[in-house]
């Protein structure tokens, strides 16, 4: 299945190999994870609800050797954080564990990506990159007939096979979750306190002065920009420095725009744009608001993930511009 080598070897991949989108570029991962149908929780903590097209979550993966399992003694424990979440498939196993006993490596971790959880399929799945280290281990050097294995292949898009844009009849909303992309991305900032407005928009603002990633910004403003607009009639001075955040926002396109294409390979909902248009209309700012949807349909460009946003904001510019 493999070729076998009999040493350890330094990682070989970056550490921002999730967050950069370098697996996208990658070979396909191999499908040598089972047993995840019985975690299906322990994976869904790394995704959210069902949508419908699904998620691809970059994650790392760690491979624990378990030498006394009483039911194979070449198990290989699969696990994302502390979480259980499968075995190494039986037959790789039995190749990889004399590897690592030999190698005395009980663990080491390598790249995977967590798959699944659209509406018409919703189990989630995790497959790897056993070649790709994120910590010392054994050297794999994956056999090109693994990848047309029936039971390992895995189905990938190059990254010059991008998705088409989806066609959304449902809510634009949801800031941190399936259609900004959030759930994907599954960055630093959603270590911001978000069980109320008040409290997001302090630790928002307190990532925003430090983060230089601008990934990580895109998603902190988001959440900024949703937590001001909905206490804009309770706190005083909430709307103007929505628009503010949203100006600033939009100044960072230029570096966040690439980045999404990077890491998407589209460009996901923006709320930034439809949310300063309602906000400039509702000001009787028609100019403005119409600049706004002027600018989102810019970003966009020919790349938005769903025809949803475009559409919407392609609409309301008729209307704005309307005599």
């Amino acid at each position: 299945m493999f070729h076998k080598r009999h040493k350890l070897a330094e990682p070989n991949v970056p550490a921002t190999w999730a967050e950069a989108g370098a697996w996208r570029a990658w070979e396909p991962p191999l499908n040598v994870v089972r047993g995840e149908s019985r975690r299906q929780e322990a994976l869904a903590r790394y995704c959210g609800p069902l949508n419908h097209h699904g998620y691809l979550v970059p994650i790392g993966a760690n491979l624990c050797r378990e030498p006394d399992n009483p039911v194979d003694r070449n198990a290989i424990r699969v696990e994302i954080e502390d979480a259980h979440v499968g075995y190494i498939a039986e037959e790789i196993a039995a190749q990889m564990s004399p590897l690592l006993d030999k190698a005395k490596c009980g663990r080491f971790s390598v790249a995977g990506v967590i798959r699944g959880g659209a509406v018409d399929a919703p189990s989630l799945g995790l497959h790897l990159w056993l070649g790709r280290r994120i910590t010392a281990g054994p050297i794999i050097v994956i056999d090109p007939s693994a990848q047309a294995h029936d039971n390992y292949a895995v189905r990938w898009r190059g990254p010059e096979d991008r998705p088409t844009a989806i066609s959304t009849s449902g809510p634009q909303r949801d800031v941190a979750g399936v259609h900004t992309g959030g759930s994907a991305h599954g960055g630093r900032w959603r270590g911001i306190d978000q069980r109320d407005s008040f409290v997001t928009i302090r630790g928002a603002q307190e990532f925003l002065r430090s983060e230089t990633d601008a990934l990580e910004r895109h998603f902190a403003y988001n959440l900024l920009e949703e937590a001001l607009y909905k206490c804009r009639d309770t706190i005083s001075g909430a709307l103007e420095d929505f628009q503010t955040i949203c100006e600033q926002h939009d100044q960072e396109m230029t570096d966040i725009r690439p980045a999404l294409m990077s890491f998407f390979g589209r460009i996901p909902l923006l709320p930034t744009y439809r949310q300063m248009a309602i906000a400039r209309s509702k000001a009787g700012d028609r100019v403005a608001a119409a600049d706004w949807c002027r600018r989102g349909l810019d970003i966009y460009g020919d790349d938005a993930l769903e025809i949803g946003p475009l559409e919407d904001l392609q609409k309301r510019l008729v209307k704005l511009t309307a005599r």
